[in-house]
């Protein structure tokens, strides 16, 4: 790892800006690495559905989305780039 590079992720309240700011933020910094967590119409059936499917297993596939995104992001951290992340904590719906 290079200690210049940056891993900066973001937490908040839902509509607050994290995506937008993560965006922005990615252009100055000059990184491609962004993961942001999945907008509402980009939710599975799991969550959109959670009436059929259990409230459980809607939090179990942000978890599992939120997890995936991470690792994927700390390998990129870890060959020296810089990563910004929009959220890193589970979704309540």
């Amino acid at each position: 790892m290079n200690p210049k590079n940056k891993f900066i992720a973001f937490i908040g309240l839902p509509g607050s800006g994290k995506s937008t700011t993560a965006k922005e933020l990615a252009k100055l910094m000059h990184t491609q690495y962004v993961y942001n967590e999945p907008e509402e119409n980009e939710w599975d059936d799991l969550v959109t559905r959670r009436e059929f499917y259990g409230p459980f297993n809607g939090l179990l596939w942000f978890r599992n989305t939120r997890v995936k995104g991470l690792l994927e992001a700390y390998d990129k951290f870890k060959q020296g780039n810089n990563v910004i992340m929009d959220s890193y904590y589970d979704k309540a719906v």
